[in-house]
């Protein structure tokens, strides 16, 4: 019998974006599964900002072309960026804090629908598996 439990090898994913001002009122992407796997698991989407001034990010699914809505969300200012703002965990007003399975060939992308202020920047931080 092993002496510590075994795991399976899954790699993880780790996906970094950053959105700027030149990225108001446009589509980013996060992530994207791969159209030969079995999908992605979104574990955690952290967001930290520079910002003065609050951002509310919509979210979608891309399937097939489309982007299929799932909710909003608000990155306070300055999130993450000092000891008195924490960062923004976004699947928890995304998904009730739970992960997100994202189907093979879906996109997970966010655009800001209030602007980010010139010469300021969000940094979204993703942690998933393959699955």
């Amino acid at each position: 019998m092993a002496s510590h439990p075994a795991f399976p090898s899954t790699p993880p994913i780790s996906a970094g974006v950053t959105i700027t001002s030149a990225d108001n009122g446009a589509w980013k992407q996060i992530v994207g599964s791969p159209a030969d796997g079995s999908g992605v698991l979104v574990g955690r989407l952290r967001a930290v900002s520079d910002d003065t001034a609050g951002v509310s990010l919509v979210a979608a699914r891309n399937i097939g072309g489309t982007y299929y809505r799932i909710g909003c969300v608000t990155v306070p200012a300055g999130a993450g960026n000092s000891a008195g703002v924490a960062w923004k965990d976004l699947l928890a007003d995304l998904n009730l804090g739970e992960s997100l399975a994202l189907a093979p060939s879906e996109g997970l992308y966010v655009m800001p629908v209030t602007n980010v202020t010139a010469a300021k920047t969000l940094w979204l931080h993703l942690e998933g598996a393959p699955l």
